[in-house]
């Protein structure tokens, strides 16, 4: 069996050589090879995990959630893809979160040994492919306006900082979502889609349903009073992630469901959050909840 693991230069604060030999012996337990390859650029991830394609059993992601994504993109929807790991040192690590994949190197690598996997949904967005949330409106934005140094040098509080200013900004998302059938037209603070247990770091929706072919639709409404709109909405916004998604009732401010198409036009341009990561402001935007389409190594649900 063969193994690859493809990593960024920020990886690891930039330490991955630091750590190569380590992997690499305690992976030789597992796999007869252990190759390593560094991404050049955001899109080259994608092209050395599609390029593993038919050649290696499982391609291991080491970095944070944007690296998981483009190693997806790379293999969705391929026949011969592999069997994914992932060795989380990001920032914040919802994709590790949810899935209960520990930090800490020596425990990731074993979750790895354990041989345990997991089937999980992804979605396809436009062109493009995503594991675990769509996003756009207030507080959206800040794990991908945060430059790399400060999440190097402060970590989450860097993402505090970026929302702290967001409250300041001019916020206002238009749109018409349609969710398989049911259609909702208007003007909105907030728009998640999560197929995760965990979104921003914080454990929102508890017990998801990661392979069911659906994704949970949350809506929160824009509410306008003179300037402190936003922060009214950020304290709706706190709400959804003190009280968890799935407690969230259907009210003249909040609309929640699960679905496996969601269309949107987004009239107002907004830009969407993807995976942690700018994912554009098309004006029409296409998501379809492809089930059970990647396998990961995981610890098993007890």
């Amino acid at each position: 069996m063969k193994c690859l693991i493809i990593y960024t230069p920020h990886a690891m604060k930039g330490q991955v050589k630091k750590y190569k030999q380590q992997i690499r012996t305690t992976l030789k337990q597992k796999f007869k090879v252990v190759d390593f390859l560094e991404s050049k650029y955001t899109t080259n991830t994608s092209d050395i995990a599609s390029s593993a394609c038919g050649i290696y059993d499982c391609v291991i992601a080491l970095g944070g959630d944007g690296t998981f994504n483009e190693v997806i993109n790379g293999i969705a929807e391929k026949e011969n893809k592999p069997v994914l790991a992932f060795l989380p040192c990001g920032t914040v690590n919802d994709l590790a979160r949810s899935l209960k994949i520990p930090r800490k190197l020596d425990a990731a690598l074993k979750v790895i040994l354990d041989g345990h996997t997991f089937k999980h949904d992804i979605f396809k967005i436009n062109n493009r492919y995503g594991i675990y949330v769509v996003a756009a409106g207030i507080l959206t934005g800040c794990s991908y306006i945060t430059g790399q140094e400060n999440k190097r040098r402060f970590g989450w509080y860097a993402y505090a900082y970026e929302a702290l200013k967001e409250l300041f900004r001019k916020n206002s998302i238009r749109m018409k979502i349609t969710c398989d059938k049911k259609t909702f037209d208007g003007s909105y603070a907030v728009m998640l889609l999560a197929n995760s247990n965990s979104v921003a770091g914080i454990n929102v929706n508890k017990n998801a349903d990661l392979n069911d072919g659906l994704i949970d639709v949350i809506l929160l409404r824009q509410f306008r009073f003179m300037k402190i709109t936003n922060l009214i909405s950020a304290l709706r916004l706190i709400k959804i992630f003190i009280f968890k998604i799935k407690k969230i009732k259907n009210t003249k401010y909040f609309a929640h469901l699960k679905a496996s198409e969601v269309t949107i036009e987004n009239y107002s341009s907004s830009k969407l959050n993807v995976d942690g990561e700018y994912g554009g402001n098309d004006s029409i935007i296409k998501l379809k909840m492809l089930k059970e389409e990647i396998e990961i190594f995981a610890p098993k649900i007890k």
